[in-house]
């Protein structure tokens, strides 16, 4: 048998049970993806919809490995946790092992990284040609002026974003 319709209309494809839930789907082979939702349409551009839990005590979506641990969690109010199973900011990521944390690109020379370092410190992180990090400030969202910045040279510059400005060298 490879798939069961059982009599409260679960559906159960590679299981002898359907364990209660609405559709539950087991893949025993080691190379075989579990899933897979395509859409080929020219002018389409929708793929999976998911409708579900409400608030901060139910979730949307879970995502484990196979021994049940979760990796990531998507709340009900919109939280999403990575490494986190109850998160309390609308994006939270966690990590009790290796050094990294979270790293934002554009590309493969533009990036922000934030990560631990072996004694403890945390460190921020600017990578590419003539990087650098801001400080900015604002009183309104996209309305902001930057405050200070770490120059590609290592200049700290207060004010002003020219280190020949004020330079005492």
């Amino acid at each position: 048998e490879r798939m069961r319709i059982d009599s409260s209309g679960n559906v159960g494809i590679g299981v002898s049970s359907t364990s209660g839930v609405k559709m539950d789907v087991l893949a025993t082979a080691s190379d075989n993806l579990v899933a897979r939702f395509e859409n080929s349409h020219a002018t389409g551009s929708y793929g999976i919809s998911v409708k579900a839990g409400d608030d901060s005590g139910n979730y949307a979506a879970d995502f484990a490995n196979k021994s049940g641990t979760s990796l990531m969690r998507i709340r009900g109010d919109g939280n999403v946790g990575i490494g986190v199973t109850s998160p309390t900011y609308r994006i939270e990521a966690a990590t009790t092992s290796g050094g990294n944390g979270l790293k934002i690109a554009r590309g493969a020379n533009s990036f922000f990284e934030q990560f631990q370092s072996s004694s403890g410190g945390v460190q921020l992180a600017a990578s590419g040609s003539g990087a650098f990090l801001a400080l900015r400030t604002g009183t309104t969202a996209g309305t902001t002026s930057e405050r200070m910045r770490i120059d590609s040279s290592g200049n700290l510059l207060v004010g002003t974003t020219d280190a020949a400005v004020g330079s005492s060298s």
